[in-house]
């Protein structure tokens, strides 16, 4: 048995070792002042991620794509787990055709943030543009699983573009009317419902589909195309040589100036 003295001479030095411990960890321990310096150092890094990253996207909205670039490069060295500097990029080389860099983008943004909607709906849409429209839908949904999401429009669009290159129309068409239910005057997606009623023949859905696109002012190559078709056959001449003036005039390039110079209305 351990005599009285040298029990009581070993928890001597227990305590010490104790206290020894005690004081290291305090004074390793950040102060409250070090606290505040890195949260502020945190807050200015991130910051300065954002400002990069809407710098990358003005030069994308001007096609400065080499300048866009480094501006997402510069926001991922100042915080590398900003995740919009990811998703600009990925649009960046989706745009100018680097898949590869496109793809590592996009799921370097996923793999910081995996319910990030943003993310999943970019990506989803390069899969979409690269024959992949299977596997899109699968990203489109993981997105709309985001209840807060403020832009659950743009996945729904997209899920039904993506769902009429598979062909399932009916599908589709549910996919644009819950987008409408989220904003009831995208044009986007009126205009694919009145494409589709245009192509079952009912030309009345389609007229009005097509009047709420026009309220909008939106105009491309498509939508003038479809006008023009949607015109002829309601015999609305004026309308059509309006619309067809315009293709012309605006998008001379365009496959569907072509279609109408060759007169292939159907």
């Amino acid at each position: 048995m351990m005599q009285p003295m040298r029990w009581i001479a070993r928890a001597a030095q227990l305590r010490a070792l104790l206290c020894a411990a005690s004081l290291l960890l305090s004074a390793c321990a950040p102060t409250p002042e070090q606290q505040a310096e890195d949260s502020r150092n945190e807050a200015e890094a991130i910051n300065s991620a954002r400002v990069h990253t809407e710098l990358a996207a003005a030069w994308y909205g001007r096609r400065r794509f080499d300048i866009a670039v480094d501006e997402t490069n510069k926001a991922v060295e100042a915080w590398p787990e900003y995740v919009p500097a990811y998703n600009m990029r990925g649009l960046i080389f989706m745009e100018v055709g680097e898949d590869a860099k496109a793809q590592q983008a996009f799921e370097r943004a996923l793999a910081i943030k995996p319910d990030d909607a943003d993310s999943s709906n970019n990506f989803g849409w390069f899969l979409c543009n690269r024959n992949r429209a299977a596997e899109s839908l699968v990203f489109f949904q993981r997105a709309l699983e985001d209840r807060l999401y403020q832009s659950p429009e743009k996945p729904l669009v997209n899920a039904g573009i993506c769902t009429r290159k598979l062909g399932d129309d009916a599908k589709a068409e549910a996919y644009f009317r819950r987008a409408l239910l989220a904003r009831p005057e995208l044009p986007l997606a009126h205009y694919h419902l009145a494409d589709l009623a245009y192509r079952r023949g009912d030309t009345k859905r389609s007229k009005e589909h097509m009047d709420k696109v026009l309220a909008t002012g939106a105009s491309t190559a498509e939508i003038l195309w479809l006008k023009v078709r949607l015109a002829r056959k309601l015999g609305e001449r004026s309308d059509e040589a309006s619309a067809a003036l315009q293709l012309r005039r605006r998008f001379p390039q365009s496959r569907e100036a072509q279609l109408l110079m060759r007169e292939a209305y159907e």
